[in-house]
């Protein structure tokens, strides 16, 4: 299984991922490794060339094999 860095919080965390799993379930390990303890609701994941990731897709469906590091950034809060 191959290996990628989740950034989350401006720390990189190596997470095992499956090129076949939706990436909500990577994003959910990540986090978990993180100890940030959320699911993948309510964040943003984008490669690090920009593109934003499809949660519900697999990163091979989205055409990346080797999307290099993950950023996850928590989405914008509601109210002011």
């Amino acid at each position: 299984m191959p290996k990628i860095d989740f950034v989350i919080q401006g720390k990189e965390f190596k997470v095992d991922i499956g090129l076949d799993d939706p990436v909500d379930k990577d994003i959910k390990e990540a986090l978990k490794e993180a100890k940030v303890g959320e699911g993948p609701d309510g964040w943003t994941a984008r490669t690090d060339s920009g593109k934003t990731l499809d949660g519900a897709r697999t990163l091979k469906e989205q055409g990346m094999t080797d999307p290099g590091k993950i950023f996850l950034n928590k989405g914008p809060g509601r109210g002011g």
